[in-house]
């Protein structure tokens, strides 16, 4: 082990790219997503409206982020916008 060169145990070194809901992200952003839908209908359930406007400005960042994901995205952040919209 002393001098060799290190072996990269997890094969190759680009970045993870995950694919979620027709669209391919890299791991962080994904996993975010997937962060920000689970508070998201926290927050709707709870009725707490106000505290959703942070999370579907950060969930449109995303989409603003990635233009060939944006057509995607952007029926759902529709959709979570209504949502909080028409429950208050």
């Amino acid at each position: 082990m002393g001098g060799a060169a290190t072996k990269n145990l997890t094969g190759c070194a680009r970045a993870l790219v995950w694919y979620v809901k027709g669209v391919f992200m890299d791991f962080f952003e994904a996993r975010e997503m997937i962060h920000l839908r689970y508070e998201l209908r926290r927050l709707l359930a709870e009725q707490r409206h106000d505290e959703a406007r942070p999370l579907l400005a950060r969930l449109r960042g995303l989409a603003d982020a990635h233009a060939d994901e944006r057509p995607v995205l952007e029926p759902e952040i529709a959709r979570w916008e209504c949502s909080f919209a028409t429950a208050r």
